[in-house]
């Protein structure tokens, strides 16, 4: 079933239409971008891409020996944690509350 049709389905008066160029993303990121504050979303982005980099990064100088493979899997793994931890303390700074708290 394609989008337009579940507009009509479901009565969904969203002006969102599907685009391959941009995918499914744009009516999430269209919310995202109402309902957050433009100093958050700066942070988050600035953020992912410097934990993005440090994780490249130590596991470029830090992991000598490791196949290819390894390497981009420690790599991802590292990436993955390090971004999670930023988002938590972004989120911090901005008011938000962890879930993981208490």
């Amino acid at each position: 079933m394609n989008f337009l049709a579940l507009r009509k389905i479901s009565g969904i008066k969203s002006a969102y239409v599907h685009d391959s160029r941009i995918g499914m993303t744009a009516p999430i990121r269209s919310r995202l971008r109402t309902v957050l504050s433009r100093d958050l979303l700066i942070d988050l982005e600035d953020r992912i891409k410097a934990e993005a980099l440090r994780a490249h990064e130590v596991v470029r100088d830090g992991f000598e020996g490791l196949t290819p493979l390894r390497a981009r899997g420690l790599e991802g793994q590292a990436r993955f944690r390090s971004c999670e931890q930023g988002f938590e303390d972004v989120c911090s700074l901005h008011g938000g509350i962890s879930s993981r708290a208490g």
